[in-house]
Order: C-alpha cells, then sequence, then structure tokens
C-alpha cells in the first residue's frame, strides 16, 4: 500500500466527513472540474465509494502523510501533505495516464490519434485518469499556467507559458512527456493554501486556519495532533 493522507469534506451544509485515500484518490477528487464545479454527483460519489468508520476518521487529525481539507461552504481547499499535487498538475503524470488508458484499451501509445483519444475520453470513470481531467480544465480556460526549466526552449528564455484552450493536444502532450512541468490550475471559486507538509509548523498553522474557518479543532482530544506530528513529521 502507498503513501495515503487525510481528506476531510464539509459539505455546504455544514456536514463534516473524513476519510483518508492514496494519491490516486485525493487527486481524482479534488484535482477534478465537478468538485470546482460543485457537481452534487461528485460529491456523492466520494462519500459512496470510500469508507469514513475508523478511529482515524473520527477526529480532524491528519493520516499517514497528512491532511486535505476541502470546504465547501466557505471555498476553501487547505493542503498538508506531500501525498500528491492539489491544485496543479505534474505534466508528466497527465501523459502516463494517457499512455495507461491507451494500453488500456490496447491501443498503440504511439499514434497521435490515440493519444488525443485518451486525453479526450469521456464516459463512466473516464474522470480517473489524469489526462482526462487536465483536458477537462484546459477546455475550461482553467489551467493558468505551464511551468518549467524546459518551457525556456518554448518561450525566449521564459520558464512559464499559457496552455490555450485551443493548442492540439498532441503538441500539449509532448512538451508535458519531456517532463519536470508543472500546469497550475483556476481552482476558483475554492482558494487553495498550502501548509508545510509534515513539518510541526505546517500542523500548527493548519489547525489555526481550522479554527478560522469554524471547524472544532478545540474540543478534540490534543493528544491526537501531537502524537501525529511526533510521528510523521519530519525532523
Amino acid at each position: 500500500m502507498g503513501s495515503i493522507a487525510g481528506i476531510v469534506l464539509r459539505k455546504a451544509d455544514g456536514s463534516i466527513h473524513k476519510t483518508s485515500g492514496s494519491a490516486q484518490d485525493i487527486s481524482w477528487f479534488v484535482n477534478n472540474v465537478r468538485l470546482v464545479n460543485k457537481d452534487p454527483q461528485h460529491i456523492e460519489r466520494f462519500l459512496d465509494e470510500n469508507d469514513f468508520s475508523g478511529e482515524e476518521h473520527q477526529d480532524l487529525r491528519p493520516v499517514g502523510n497528512g491532511l486535505v481539507v476541502v470546504d465547501m461552504a466557505r471555498d476553501q481547499i487547505l493542503r498538508y501533505q506531500d501525498v500528491t499535487s492539489i491544485g496543479y498538475f505534474n505534466g508528466i503524470n497527465v501523459t502516463e495516464a494517457a499512455r495507461a488508458l491507451i494500453e488500456e484499451n490496447s491501443g498503440d501509445p504511439n499514434l497521435n490519434r490515440n493519444i488525443i483519444a485518451a486525453y479526450k475520453a469521456t464516459g463512466a470513470g473516464a474522470d480517473e485518469y489524469a489526462c482526462v481531467r487536465f483536458f477537462e480544465f484546459l477546455k475550461m480556460g482553467k489551467i493558468t499556467s505551464a511551468k518549467g526549466e524546459i518551457i525556456r526552449e518554448y518561450q525566449n528564455g521564459s520558464d512559464s507559458m499559457s496552455l490555450p484552450p485551443r493548442m492540439p493536444v498532441e503538441e500539449i502532450d509532448s512538451l508535458l512527456k519531456r517532463g519536470g512541468i508543472r500546469c497550475e490550475l483556476d481552482m476558483s471559486p475554492f482558494t487553495v493554501s498550502t501548509y508545510a507538509a509534515r513539518t510541526a509548523q505546517g500542523a500548527k498553522d493548519l489547525q489555526t486556519k481550522m479554527r478560522e474557518l469554524g471547524f472544532d479543532i478545540t474540543s478534540e482530544n490534543p493528544t491526537v495532533w501531537k502524537d501525529w506530528v511526533k510521528m510523521y513529521a519530519k525532523k
């Protein structure tokens, strides 16, 4: 089993649900236009497909390598983990997902028509692939920039460039698969805040922000956060 992190969801009605998940689980739920659009079906699928039982899911402490908080009541996303990207895609992961989808359908991952089809895939479960979610953000004009040293070759020295919605998919894929490119997402109406993963200060700052947002951390057993920091925080 790979690394996991806790996931806290506060719905618009104020109800709080906590579970934990892998990099794929977290990325699918958060880096998804369905969350940005507050799609009820996306939220219900998350609630239906995850386990909210267990001692570590009964309070708001981090789990495993940290915690992600999705607050639909206050339009906030708090990231305190180093399991996966939140609010951005690593380009190489997008291209790997495209090839995995192609191969799952017994296609040739070197053919442009198959690459394009992978990014534009639809239907049940298609959004489980990062390439599909990436393309959905791209179509909505919600990829704010692509950043990385390799971009300098395309931008006359600048390490950042825009990815227009009409840019050919095969051209984007060819660029991303060179590696080291981070594609920033416009997650509005959500604001994404980052806290230093697996550090005592990051945990403290996260708790402060959660209290500001109205999460009831004060009444929890104070030792559960301290115990997590002692076990998982970087020295």
